[in-house]
């Protein structure tokens, strides 16, 4: 059995509707390990789950697993001075980011001037490109919250539903990529059952 990973849902189900269609599926959540192939995602890498569907014969045997990212519907902003650029996933949008930032050293400009952002109800930060202290915080609490949530035996899903979040928001949040609010470590937090201890 093949495992792949497409950057989107839209993106897997279009795959799965042209390849399978009439298949019965089923959902599946698979580590990134066990990922086979990374479609139009070369280099790519992780350390967590992701969503996707085992697609079933009619012995119901796995022919084959679809997995996604993300399910697409967000809106991720690029800006570099007063040009803007929008992608409806992360890996899209982190690419064109280090693109401008690699081509901006190039020529001796500031890369800080290159901005990434997402929507959604925060409208915070993504910054995709030096590692800070703010970014080792955050890895570090992120790897906490991970090994929180699977020693409960949670899996993304269960922990979104259980804190009112996106599954992937809280992938990103895991992966040290989401400058998460206090609010948003609260909520989570409650929903581990894990107190926050200031030193």
């Amino acid at each position: 059995m093949k495992t792949i990973l497409f950057k989107t849902y839209k993106l897997a189900k279009s795959y799965i509707d042209e390849n399978y269609p009439g298949h019965n599926t089923e959902f599946a959540e698979v580590d990134f390990w066990n990922v086979d192939e990374c479609i139009d995602m070369p280099n790519f890498s992780a350390t967590d789950e992701v969503e996707g569907y085992n697609i079933l014969d009619n012995d119901f045997n796995t022919v084959e697993c679809v997995c996604w990212l993300e399910d697409g519907d967000e809106t991720y902003v690029v800006k570099r001075g007063d040009v803007a650029e929008t992608f409806n996933n992360l890996y899209d949008a982190q690419a064109r980011y280090e693109e401008i930032v690699d081509t901006g050293l190039k020529y001796g400009e500031k890369p800080l001037w290159v901005t990434a952002s997402w929507d959604d109800d925060k409208k915070e930060l993504l910054d995709m490109c030096h590692e800070s202290a703010s970014n080792h915080f955050r890895k570090a609490v992120g790897e906490q919250l991970r090994a929180a949530r699977q020693a409960k035996g949670l899996t993304l899903r269960d922990l979104a539903d259980k804190c009112g979040l996106a599954f992937n928001h809280i992938g990103r949040i895991e992966r040290g990529r989401y400058n998460l609010t206090v609010d948003t470590l609260a909520k989570i937090c409650e929903a581990l059952d894990l107190d926050i201890k200031l030193a």
